[in-house]
């Protein structure tokens, strides 16, 4: 691993030197910085293994180089200018079990399942309301459906 001077050569340097700090100076490229080089030129990028992402070297330090999404990143250095440079609304932070929705709509595909719980009554019949005859089955299809006897069907 190479930990080059980057203000060497210099044209004082002997030959031997000169050909050791190129070979130190491409190390360091090659290995995207991956030593303790010394005077870095401003704006060198290097990939910080601990972190796992780039850094770009300003004013004396290393600084976290955000990668726009058009550039295969995030567009943001936190959890939340992420998602909101991603176009991920409030929804991609709600837990599957408290899902609050305040406005917009939700618009199904060809095939929507809904859950019921209804609870059967005591004639196994359900329901369904105060001026509504009790059924033992209902079928929604372009409206709903009632049986009122042997196949007779009641449409709303």
């Amino acid at each position: 691993m190479a930990n080059a001077d980057w203000s060497k050569p210099g044209l004082s340097d002997t030959y031997a030197n000169f050909l050791a700090y190129l070979v130190s100076r491409d190390e360091d490229a090659a290995t995207m910085f991956n030593g303790t080089p010394t005077n870095i030129p401003a704006n060198t990028i290097r990939y910080n293994r601990s972190t796992d992402g780039l850094e770009e070297y300003i004013t004396g330090s290393w600084v976290p180089k955000v990668l726009s999404v058009v550039a295969g990143g995030t567009g943001g250095n936190t959890a939340s200018a992420a998602r909101t440079a991603l176009g991920i609304g409030t929804m991609g932070t709600q837990a599957n079990n408290a899902v609050n929705i305040t406005g917009g709509s939700i618009v199904p595909d060809t095939l929507m399942k809904l859950k019921c719980d209804l609870t059967l009554d005591a004639d196994a019949s359900y329901n369904v309301g105060s001026n509504a005859a009790k059924v033992k089955n209902a079928y929604i299809g372009t409206g709903l459906v009632i049986p009122v006897g042997t196949n007779k069907w009641v449409v709303s």
